[in-house]
């Protein structure tokens, strides 16, 4: 085979397995579609300017609901306030035989929060819910008053809490949470103010070695809208049979960040982003009215229920992680790395076999310069034959 053809096919190789982790993790960025029926419209929406509390837009915002998995980011804001850092969370039996979804942690492994609470957000898994729901209240069961506690701190005004991850069945422990559009809103809210929780919830990509020993690979499953909306910054999704396809969203424009909730309806990444366009055309018309509701302000609280919302969370003592973000980048923290490695094994390569093409090169020539000595030697041999008795006698001569 051809020494360049080998080259080419290597450097093909070395860029596939290079860049196979962004074909792994990574969708490709593609736009959110209109909806396709503008009749069938949320049970209850609400949209809300995230700094100022202001509420642009809603539909029965306060009317209580099953909101599924969205009801974890209040389960989230209590753990990250309740438990350290660097505390490693038991796991209770409850967390080990919850249903799906989960990401199938054991009865007496110890867990890192931060990875827990990135499972939490990220793929909504059930076990992760009830194990911090475990340690933040000392038991699950009593994890439903804490929650209480928090979100009348909040000001949330329509909310009763029951199972910290969202499940609304027969199984569901303390029975179904209900929330309103509303309250969701100040939830949302209270998340993108914590640093560590509006960190995760832009998260698209997140590794860790869980407590069973084993790496663990999570995917965000409100990947469809962080990657389809332009500025989206989170929050959370959610889904039960009983409540229907329920969403939070963030986006930032400028100096603007709305929170989007849109509670029972199929479409939720098309209505969020309808309702977002909305709201940031509304207030870039200047058509807010001056004396719109807002919500309750977001400060340091918790006195009762022993947290503070604004509390910076630091990183894990030991802990190691990958993240990949959604800051102008589908790929985040894979993109740059994998781009700059196969740029520089594209440029090694090249570099190697412009040197091997160049020392060919050369020996080609010097093979064409000892050829033409050699003819040009043996062409002086051809002019004196010394076996011809003319050329002798020349020769021999005085």
């Amino acid at each position: 085979m051809n020494g360049r053809i080998r080259i080419l096919i290597l450097l093909i190789c070395l860029s596939l397995i290079v860049t196979f982790p962004v074909q792994a993790y990574a969708k490709t960025k593609t736009e959110i579609q209109p909806v396709t029926d503008p009749t069938i419209e949320p049970k209850s929406y609400i949209v809300v300017d995230a700094k100022e509390g202001t509420i642009i837009a809603s539909k029965d915002s306060h009317k209580a609901l099953r909101v599924a998995s969205t009801s974890k980011i209040l389960t989230a804001l209590a753990a990250v306030n309740t438990i350290g850092a660097d505390q490693m969370v038991d796991v209770p039996k409850e967390a080990s035989t919850v249903q799906p979804m989960k990401i199938g942690m054991k009865e007496g492994q110890k867990w890192g929060r931060d990875d827990l609470l990135h499972a939490l957000l990220l793929t909504s898994a059930n076990d992760a819910a009830y194990a911090l729901a475990s340690a933040s209240a000392g038991n699950i069961e009593n994890f439903e008053k804490q929650q209480n506690r928090i979100a009348k701190e909040l000001g949330m005004q329509d909310s009763k809490f029951g199972d910290p991850s969202g499940l609304d069945d027969s199984l569901a422990v303390n029975g179904a949470s209900l929330m309103s559009a509303y309250d969701l809103a100040i939830a949302g809210r209270a998340v993108l103010a914590q640093p560590l929780l509006s960190k995760i919830v832009s998260t698209m990509n997140y590794q860790f070695i869980g407590g069973d020993g084993k790496k663990h690979t999570l995917t965000n499953h409100n990947d469809t809208f962080l990657l389809g909306y332009p500025g989206a910054n989170g929050l959370k999704t959610g889904y039960t049979q009983r409540a229907g396809r329920t969403l939070i969203t963030s986006a930032t424009r400028g100096d603007t960040t709305l929170i989007a909730v849109v509670l029972d309806v199929a479409q939720t990444d098309e209505w969020s982003a309808r309702l977002l366009d909305a709201g940031f055309s509304t207030i870039q018309e200047g058509k807010v009215p001056r004396n719109a509701t807002k919500l309750p302000s977001i400060g340091v609280i918790g006195s009762k229920a022993n947290i503070t919302i604004l509390k910076s969370s630091k990183g894990q003592n030991g802990f190691i992680a990958k993240e990949t973000t959604t800051n102008g980048d589908p790929t985040g923290w894979l993109s740059l790395p994998v781009i700059s490695i196969t740029i520089i094994v594209i440029l090694f390569g090249l570099f190697f076999w412009r040197r091997r093409v160049i020392k060919q090169r050369r020996k080609k020539r010097r093979e064409r310069a000892l050829a033409a000595r050699e003819a040009g030697r043996r062409k002086m041999i051809d002019v004196i034959d010394l076996t011809d008795e003319r050329d002798s006698a020349l020769i021999s001569k005085p």
